[in-house]
């Protein structure tokens, strides 16, 4: 067989064999998911997607601009929004190891490798969970491939297209996950020679700055969906000062502050290490490691890119934990691991090359099987399901306001409110009916709170502008009348 064939081939068995794992462990509820990291802000985008909405900062335009539009086109077809939102992240993440197949396969020409080696990283915990779930780095992940993709084609063969085309990619990246900025210093570095040598350097340095800032220009959508009348808005971004504290940040600010102190420093790194353990095990870190330190030493001008943004990815995990999901700084730690394991192993003997594919796949089968049922049943949580029914009890009448937590509560109840077209409330928004159920209700209108947040909205409840103080739990327990305190719950 032919080897551009074979390449085929493998790349189709990949990329089943991943969707496939993905599929199953896929989140079809709105915040089906446990209470984990990953899925702090799952909820979010499962009634942001649908509802042409925007999200918290900084905005995330492209990953909206490019989902709404996918998530309703799958609504059409019958796809609930909530796994319609899922699946756009799938699609994401499976392009993003397609592609780390195809870039090995340019630098090993040797698909038995290039195979196992995406499909290992494929099924690293935190490559697997975003490939399930509704968040944002699926796509981070992509265009972090794409942006190596174009920094190792034009080291490879230098042209101003395809220096402009890594310029605007990398803006496009960095409107979209400011984490991306990590590499682009490293990028830069490394394809700065040959873009020197091209002589046209300076014309070439001035369009390429105007294509990273036309990277920015998806946030444009985000004022648009404002003007446009959503209902669904993190906060006003129709005036230049919201927008622009969506644009930096600003109410993270306190997290984007480094933590340099040796003591802060050496608690992250113990918290890497375990993150880095549960994704691939001992072993995976050892092989990973091997064949990266032999790439250095046998091609390290190709080992070099891998390498760099590698330990960029770690210098920011041990600083800026508190910025950045540790995990989600991590998997492009994970991918530059694997790649660079995979140039090392590409310099032994063709037949060891082939003994050590095998086993890569073999531990990638293992591994497949160890994160599975843990992927599986944080994405099949049914806990959403279980509060909405629970704030169903309430029998809310007409007026009444329902408060609920910001999180998967607040989403839960959105989602069953604006998405599936079910009467109901959202935290501090106003009811025109019930949630649900049959019949009336002889309840007057009054602020209505599940058992979660019952404690925490006491005094808001009392201080809510021409509403009694009724609140309830969906059984025993009330806040008392008149803006007395919390009588008890249940």
């Amino acid at each position: 067989m032919r080897t551009g064939a074979i390449k085929l081939w493998v790349l189709l068995a990949l990329v089943l064999g991943v969707g496939g794992l993905y599929a199953a462990t896929l989140m079809v509820k709105v915040s089906g998911c446990a209470p984990v990291k990953y899925c702090t802000d799952v909820g979010e985008f499962q009634v942001a997607l649908p509802e042409w909405g925007t999200v918290h900062p900084t905005g995330y335009p492209l990953y909206m601009l490019l989902g709404s539009p996918f998530v309703a086109g799958l609504r059409a077809l019958g796809v609930p929004p909530s796994a319609g939102s899922s699946i756009y992240s799938l699609g994401w993440q499976v392009l993003a190891i397609s592609g780390v197949y195809l870039l090995l396969h340019r630098e090993t020409q040797n698909p038995w490798l290039s195979g196992p080696t995406a499909f290992a990283l494929a099924v690293t915990r935190s490559m697997w969970v975003h490939g399930s779930i509704a968040e944002v780095y699926a796509l981070s992940m992509a265009l972090t491939i794409g942006i190596l993709w174009l920094a190792v084609c034009v080291r490879d063969r230098w042209t101003d297209v395809g220096g402009w085309a890594l310029a605007f990619v990398g803006g496009l990246g960095v409107a979209h996950h400011r984490l991306l900025a990590v590499l682009l210093p490293v990028v830069g570095l490394y394809v700065l020679p040959t873009a020197w040598r091209s002589g046209r350097f300076w014309r070439w340095l001035a369009v390429a700055c105007l294509c990273t800032l036309a990277g920015f220009l998806p946030y444009l959508d985000i004022p648009l969906r404002a003007w446009r009348g959503s209902t669904w808005l993190y906060s006003r971004a129709d005036t230049w000062a919201e927008f622009w504290r969506i644009f930096r940040g600003a109410e993270y600010a306190l997290l984007q502050r480094p933590r340099l102190a040796l003591p802060a420093v050496w608690s992250t790194a113990g918290t890497v290490w375990t993150v880095l353990r549960d994704e691939m095990g001992r072993a995976g870190i050892l092989v990973g490691l091997a064949g990266a330190v032999l790439a250095l030493v046998r091609t390290p001008r190709r080992a070099a890119l891998w390498w760099g943004v590698g330990l960029s990815y770690l210098a920011f995990a041990l600083v800026r934990a508190k910025a950045v999901m540790v995990q989600a700084d991590l998997m492009p730690l994970l991918m530059c691991l694997m790649v660079a394991c995979a140039l090392g192993i590409a310099q032994l003997p063709r037949r060891w090359q082939m003994g050590v594919s095998g086993l890569l796949l073999v531990g990638g089968c293992y591994l497949a099987a160890v994160q599975y049922p843990v992927v599986r049943a944080w994405t099949r949580n049914d806990a959403g399901e279980r509060y909405v029914a629970q704030m169903d009890k309430l029998e809310a009448p007409p007026g009444a306001v329902v408060m609920a937590l910001w999180g998967q509560s607040f989403f839960n109840l959105s989602y069953a409110q604006r998405v599936e077209g079910r009467a109901g409330a959202t935290a501090a928004g106003r009811l025109p009916g019930r949630l649900s159920g049959p019949g009336g209700t002889s309840r007057r209108p009054g602020v209505h709170v599940g058992r979660d947040a019952l404690s925490l909205f006491a005094g808001q409840v009392a201080a809510t502008p021409g509403h009694a103080a009724a609140a309830d739990s969906g059984g025993a327990g009330a806040i008392g009348r008149d803006g007395a305190t919390l009588a008890g719950t249940a």
